[in-house]
């Protein structure tokens, strides 16, 4: 069996990620997500490789992550559920 996930649409659900650059210590922060509810926070290099991975708790929406042991560089942030993704949202970490 296969799974394929969709972009979801952008309308779904809002996203930020504050402060960009930052030192690694990072806030995501989300809403109007009721019809997209979220189940994942991932992290993605610019390898394509998932490097930090949390999940949504009781539709908590704001999380700060520390990032501080992945090196400087652009890292793509995207949330999750079982059919969907939400469009990348750029971030860079400067040490």
């Amino acid at each position: 069996t296969s799974c394929e996930l969709e972009e979801a649409d952008p309308s779904l659900v809002k996203v930020k990620v504050f402060p960009n650059p930052s030192s690694g210590k990072i806030t995501v922060e989300f809403k109007d997500v009721k019809e997209f509810s979220p189940e994942n926070i991932f992290i993605i290099n610019q390898l394509g490789y998932v490097v930090y991975k949390n999940p949504i708790i009781n539709n908590k929406i704001k999380y700060n992550l520390d990032l501080t042991s992945l090196p400087s560089g652009v890292y793509i942030l995207r949330l999750l559920n079982s059919k969907q993704f939400t469009p990348s949202i750029k971030f860079i970490v400067q040490h």
